[in-house]
């Protein structure tokens, strides 16, 4: 299942763009997880083809990287962060 998202990147490129490319995987923290939530991650595939903004949103797609993962997380409203290793790499939510 695919949701769209936002995206409010918390570090962009040198350039002004998304530190990633196009389509990337890393992973997320969601709004009903607890400090614990590293022991129950899921990674959410990550797929724009626009550039962010200038406030740094960018719409993006996500998808879960398992067919496994709970997909009614994806739902409107939901909020999540990526991480890159331990840093916050962006904060989202499903639209």
């Amino acid at each position: 299942m695919k949701a769209v998202a936002q995206l409010k990147w918390l570090k962009l490129a040198p350039d002004g763009s998304a530190p990633r490319p196009g389509k990337f995987s890393v992973p997320a923290k969601f709004d009903l997880q607890g400090e614990d939530w590293r022991s129950n991650s899921w990674s959410l595939v990550v797929e724009h083809n626009q550039s962010a903004d200038a406030g740094a949103l960018q719409k993006v797609e996500v998808r879960f990287l398992m067919d496994s993962a709970p997909v009614e997380w994806l739902t409107r409203g939901r909020k999540f962060t990526l991480y890159d290793g331990a840093e916050p790499l962006a904060e989202g939510e499903v639209l």
